[in-house]
């Protein structure tokens, strides 16, 4: 294979590569900007650096084979809609040019269809965009159309419009489809999330508003009433072009497993197109209050990152208005490859430790794409790179030759859309074109419909999922809950984790009937937004925080794990705790998540933080078991001693308490949050009461009075002790005695943080039988929450 370094071609050259240039895009959306007064737009010379090199093909091909050659080949490639229209994107300077760029490309022949921010969808009859030419006054100079276009100031790029993939992925047969019955919800995440015992329990999404952004709601009208809501629970609106509800049945199958977890929640169905219709999707399902945003699609290796796309931005600025987007994650575990450029003199990338000078890709359907992107900066990347696709005997098939560097708009990708048949092989080779960075950039190769000789899990998150603020879904195997391989993961390019939460995938839906399942990280996306729309319907006061913060802390991973963050699968998979906390209401269903290891501490040291006195001190219950004693206080007071040099915020603090006499008049228990000798708060216990109280200054305020429960009867209890547990945080307080709640209080405007310790007094008319009344405790963890 010949090494010398490519350059970039003109026009004229590209007529020879034209023929092996592969496109397979989707296009755009609908909506057309006003008419406002413009000005005259501003020409420069044409930058052919500003045009896609998949659109200058597009008139090579023109020059070769004509028209009708050119009619073929852009049909083909998904770039000529039903009316003969050529449709592409455009990128401007600023959102302010709209109306001058809008009037030129109508003096042109063409027309913006759809547009957001600087964003403009275009579209021209293929006739007049083949057949124009411009001659530039005063000169010998012709322009073609997309010339004449990269000549306006106003155009920062003219870019091909891509299409989101659509996350569902190894759709298998089933194992035994005679024994299915294709009625009602086949769904099997709604049992082992346990949605199915919330709604026997009466919650079923009530009240509950969810949009779906996907690619495609084919048909999706025969499926209402059964495997969808009925149509008074149902609209739709399409940001596709001509209002088309797309040719996939991918969202009808998203939108049925929604239902099937929460059937009484009214859906929004939003179809796109491209990222320009997803922006306004994002905008149409929040005037219409959508509390929850299911997305199962993604650009991969398109986009930056890390959160920053106009999609990661979008859905960022739901969450702060108050919706939860829940995004699928992607299918790329194993079909994305990255590693540091290593290209040598000769400007070809090595692969691997042989040092091998192409990566093997084998197709698995008949259309498939690769893409390549690199961690420069993304409006003015230093490196210029260009991706080609080689045949089975390493000639080539197809490439992207973008031009970056320089005074170039492009961003640090490339893009490689193609068709051909399963298990046909390929080979993917990355050239330099002119000077290397320094350092050398890292690059990640994503392939679609297609494995790779090798594969890196890690950093394999599309677009929009790397967006901040969203819960983003990993797919599990919902027989076994293992992870599938294929199910994308972080870090993201800023070096955040992903995904959130996993959800089960593998599932049976009435829209793909019995002979496929729905397996991808598609299927496991609307598991988890169905799972918020039933647990918003049972609690709808909570906040999106609180709804987000409750699926955190129940999701299923082994009974040994903590709650920590596993790189590949998040927090575990999404499952609903037991529904009597629900109908005890609200306050019952908030969690907060540990932050840290907990501290301990089983009274063994005596310098272990508390002070060692007459009235508390380190010691020994006859049985041997290490405990701190603090002598009650006289009778309508209390003594407390807390850890001098610790401060807690919001925490779970777990101990063992017990009077060492039987004596109706003692109460003990926890002080905590201090912050001055007269500012803290204490939960009590005497007998079967208890109480939580706060102290400010010289006053007392009862957050929970003397109230009575069996389950702190003393006379059940082994050795008399009680285990109790506190749960502090900023918005709520839990108190517990073994596995029981007691109580949960809300708190509003609190500033949490201060001195824990314990406390022990007798009531006022009290008396201790003439010797000091003590309190025990022992075995104490405090765990550091966070509920932010």
């Amino acid at each position: 294979m010949k090494s010398a370094k490519l350059q970039k071609k003109p026009i004229a050259v590209l007529l020879c590569v034209a023929l092996w240039l592969v496109l397979l895009l989707l296009a755009c959306g609908s909506d057309s900007p006003t008419n406002t007064p413009t000005s005259s737009p501003s020409f420069q010379i044409a930058d052919s650096s500003k045009i896609d090199s998949l659109l200058r093909d597009l008139l090579a091909e023109y020059q070769i084979g004509g028209i009708q050659a050119t009619r073929d080949y852009a049909h083909n490639k998904g770039l000529l809609d039903d009316q003969d229209r050529v449709r592409f994107g455009l990128t401007l300077s600023e959102a302010s040019a709209i109306p001058t760029v809008t009037v030129k490309l109508q003096q042109m022949g063409g027309e913006v269809y759809q547009n957001y921010g600087n964003q403009l969808a275009v579209a021209v009859n293929l006739a007049k965009f083949t057949g124009y030419v411009n001659t530039v006054s005063g000169t010998t100079t012709n322009r073609d159309f997309l010339e004449e276009l990269a000549a306006l100031k106003e155009v920062r790029e003219l870019r091909v419009l891509l299409g989101p993939t659509l996350d569902w992925s190894g759709i298998n047969p089933l194992t035994s489809v005679s024994t299915l019955s294709l009625v009602g919800s086949l769904n099997e995440g709604v049992a082992v999330i346990g949605a199915d015992k919330w709604q026997a329990a009466g919650f079923k999404g009530r009240g509950i508003k969810v949009g779906i952004i996907d690619g495609g709601f084919k048909d999706y009208r025969a499926g209402l009433g059964s495997s969808l809501p009925p149509a008074g629970q149902i609209t739709f609106r399409s940001f596709g072009f001509g209002g088309s509800e797309g040719s996939e049945t991918h969202g009808v199958a998203v939108a049925e497993i929604v239902h099937s977890l929460a059937p009484e929640a009214s859906l929004f169905l939003a179809p796109i197109e491209n990222e320009i219709g997803f922006a306004q999707a994002v905008d149409w399902l929040l005037e219409n209050k959508v509390q929850i945003i299911q997305v199962s699609l993604g650009w991969a290796g398109l986009f930056q990152g890390d959160g920053s796309s106009k999609m990661a931005q979008q859905l960022e600025r739901a969450r702060r208005q108050g919706a939860l987007p829940v995004v699928s994650v992607g299918n790329y575990g194993q079909s994305h490859y990255t590693a540091q450029l290593n290209a040598e003199a000769n400007g070809i990338q090595h692969f691997g430790p042989n040092q091998r000078l192409t990566l093997k890709l084998t197709a698995t359907s008949s259309s498939a794409w690769v893409s390549l992107r690199w961690n420069e900066k993304w409006e003015q990347p230093q490196t210029n790179l260009d991706l080609y696709l080689l045949d089975a005997n390493q000639q080539p098939f197809a490439s992207s030759r973008n031009e970056q560097g320089s005074s170039s708009p492009k961003p640090p990708t490339e893009l490689i859309p193609f068709r051909t048949t399963p298990g046909q092989v390929f080979y993917l080779q990355i050239r330099v074109v002119g000077k290397l960075a320094n350092p050398l950039p890292k690059f990640d190769l994503f392939a679609y419909n297609a494995s790779l000789e090798e594969s890196t899990p890690e950093g394999s998150v599309a677009t929009p999922a790397d967006a901040q603020g969203i819960i983003s879904a990993g797919a599990v195997n919902w027989r076994d809950n293992k992870l599938e391989d294929y199910s994308s993961r972080g870090p993201t390019t800023d070096g955040r984790a992903k995904p959130e939460l996993t959800g089960p995938s593998r599932v049976t839906t009435q829209t793909l009937g019995s002979e496929r399942t729905f397996a991808g990280t598609s299927a496991a996306a609307p598991q988890i937004s169905g799972t918020a729309a039933l647990l918003w319907s049972a609690a709808p006061t909570l906040t999106t925080d609180e709804i987000a913060h409750y699926l955190t802390l129940n999701a299923l991973r082994p009974a040994t794990v903590p709650v920590v963050r596993n790189p590949a699968s998040g927090f575990g998979r999404v499952q609903l705790g037991p529904v009597s906390a629900a109908q005890r209401g609200p306050l019952e269903l908030l969690g907060a998540l540990p932050i840290g290891p907990p501290f301990q501490d089983n009274f063994s040291v005596l310098n272990s933080g508390l002070p060692d006195n007459m009235l508390g001190y380190y010691g020994k219950l006859p049985e041997g078991l290490n405990a701190y004693f603090i002598q009650a206080g006289e009778p309508g007071q209390a003594n407390w001693d807390t850890y001098l040099q610790k401060n807690f915020e919001e925490f779970r603090a777990d101990f063992e308490a017990a009077p060492l006499q039987v004596d109706p008049a003692i109460f003990y228990g926890l002080t905590f949050w201090q912050q001055a000798p007269q500012d803290y708060y204490t939960f009590l216990v005497s007998g079967d009461r208890y109480a939580l109280l706060k102290r400010k200054e010289t006053g007392w305020v009862a957050l929970m009075d003397w109230s009575q429960d069996v389950a702190l009867n003393p006379k059940t209890l082994p050795n008399n002790r009680q285990h109790l547990s506190v749960e502090a945080t900023a918005t709520y307080i839990r108190l517990r005695v073994g596995e029981t709640v007691l109580r949960t209080i809300a708190l509003k405007d609190i500033r949490p943080g201060g001195r824990l310790g314990f406390t022990a007094g007798l009531f006022k008319g009290g008396q201790s039988g003439g010797s000091a009344a003590f309190a025990m405790f022992s075995n104490l963890s405090v765990t550091p929450l966070t509920t932010r």
